[in-house]
């Protein structure tokens, strides 16, 4: 993919403030003689840099620079560390940069305070905030574009200043580096390669700062990214010229419609199941690899199809049929039967070798009883079932049917969950997530694949991106997949879901 990417200096007034008084003209000439030599080195190779200016270096400006800059086709937008936004913007206004590009200092306010400040810069006239936010709280940040509030479209970065040499850790202190703008290009090639769902905006963006381009290593920074921008050539845009091609999503993976239909039929409906007693439930033994796993059987004893239902986190035995909505004396109505079983270790992270082993001998039980096998999973359940129905290639299980299921290496980490047990996970290193992302499966499965998406996704919120991800892969893959999104929760929809299952399990005959 030709990834758009957009490379922001900060003026941080950094070499301002360490000049004596009588020198600080001086040094303000220098800075904007780096800054300049910088943007020549951009547009020599068709691209454009983006800059961000605090006051102390906009309010500096009796010459015109940046209004030259600006008009040479770069971006000029302004730079506050978490306070005193105002005279920034004020301040950049003045020399001639624009209100609606900034970055307010998300970093410097940390969790806490990062609404009100992106309340603040909104007010201030900012449309579009780029910033390196330290607690993530949407799955994309740094690969999608998205709205942090109504009207503010947030570019956050992509690359921590640590992964190329801007900054380095020297014990428990931190301390400047030196810009490996190689370094940079490896990862705006690797996320180059990835897919991204349909309607998003991706790009790539990196930051660096006036001072880095400043003393004995000047020169050799200023080569190197010279090089850099030799490769990227007209890739290399503003983040504002990124930001335009954002529209809000409507959270939609590509829609059925078929299955809407029937969707729609079972609301009127207004069926309760759950009113109704289901049938009595076996308990068995599955035995794998020496251990013992206990599994629940539902259902008549001659089914039309036999549901595998995998989990993400705790025991399927105990969620059974809960996170979808429907009771199981509904499943047996319909003529299905489900398989549940309970990990024999708790809780283990997606792609654990152990789970899905137990799920590969459950999906063989399964199979045992001669009937189509439907997997049904719930949350990141959808990586051991991909895992194991990949791993056994058999025709028989013929459709799977994920429910609010992450996608990949994003989605599969809470958003400020910093103790999940995959966020000590380099996100840049692709053998650490070898056979935990279900987009790299998904294509590879050889039955139908349905995409079940609440609105509110229960971890996510009101995002849908990993959703649309999991349909278009599928779509690529050996059979087409297909989406539906329904209002609100998911466990709201129990009638409309088991009338869309049963139906798919209808075209299996």
């Amino acid at each position: 993919m030709t990834l758009p990417v957009w490379i922001e200096v900060h003026v941080d007034d950094v070499a301002l403030d360490a000049a004596p008084f009588w020198r600080a003209g001086a040094r303000w000439a220098e800075s904007a003689a780096a800054l300049d030599t910088l943007a020549r080195r951009a547009e020599a190779a068709g691209g454009r840099l983006s800059f961000r200016v605090r006051e102390g270096f906009a309010g500096r400006d009796k010459s015109g620079f940046l209004r030259g800059l600006v008009a040479r086709g770069h971006e000029v937008g302004w730079h506050a560390h978490g306070k005193r936004l105002r005279p920034a913007r004020d301040a950049v206004l003045a020399a001639g940069g624009t209100a609606a590009v900034a970055a307010p200092g998300l970093v410097q306010v940390g969790v806490r305070g990062r609404r009100a400040l992106l309340e603040e810069a909104r007010a201030l006239g900012a449309r579009v905030v780029t910033d390196r936010v330290e607690a993530p709280v949407f799955a994309y940040q740094g690969w999608l574009a998205w709205e942090p509030l109504p009207g503010l479209v947030g570019l956050d970065v992509s690359v921590s200043p640590f992964d190329w040499g801007i900054l380095v850790r020297k014990g428990r202190k931190v301390v400047p580096g030196r810009l490996d703008a190689e370094a940079l290009w490896a990862r705006i090639v690797a996320r180059s390669r990835l897919v991204p769902p349909p309607g998003a905006v991706a790009f790539f963006g990196a930051t660096l700062h006036e001072h880095d381009l400043l003393g004995p290593d000047g020169p050799r920074a200023l080569d190197s990214l010279a090089g850099l921008f030799e490769r990227l050539g007209p890739r290399l845009q503003t983040s504002g010229s990124v930001a335009r091609a954002f529209r809000p999503p409507d959270a939609r993976p590509p829609p059925s419609t078929r299955y809407d239909r029937l969707l729609g039929a079972a609301h009127r409906l207004g069926l309760r199941y759950e009113q109704r007693l289901g049938p009595a439930p076996e308990t068995r033994t599955v035995t794998v690899a020496g251990r013992s796993v206990t599994a629940r059987r539902i259902g008549p004893a001659a089914p039309l199809a036999v549901l595998v239902l995998v989990h993400g986190g705790g025991s399927g035995v105990h969620q059974g049929l809960t996170p979808f909505g429907f009771a199981e004396a509904a499943l047996a109505e319909a003529g299905l039967a489900a398989w549940s079983f309970a990990r024999s270790e708790g809780e283990r992270p997606p792609g654990d070798p152990g789970t899905v082993a137990e799920t590969r001998a459950v999906l063989q039980a399964a199979l045992a009883e001669g009937r189509p096998v439907v997997l049904l999973t719930w949350s990141a359940g959808i990586v051991p079932a991909l895992r194991a129905a990949v791993e056994l290639d058999d025709p028989r299980i013929a459709l799977l049917v994920d429910a609010e299921g992450p996608a990949d290496r994003f989605s599969l980490v809470p958003p400020g969950d910093p103790d999940h047990a995959l966020a000590q996970l380099d996100p840049w290193d692709d053998a650490a997530w070898e056979d935990r992302e279900a987009i790299s499966l998904v294509g590879r499965f050889g039955g139908r694949y349905l995409r079940l998406q609440a609105e509110e996704d229960h971890v996510h919120g009101r995002m849908a991106w990993h959703a649309r991800r999991m349909v278009a892969a599928a779509r690529e893959g050996r059979l087409n997949g297909d989406g539906t999104l329904l209002p609100g929760r998911l466990d709201a929809h129990g009638p409309a879901i088991l009338a869309w299952i049963a139906a798919a399990v209808a075209d299996l005959k």
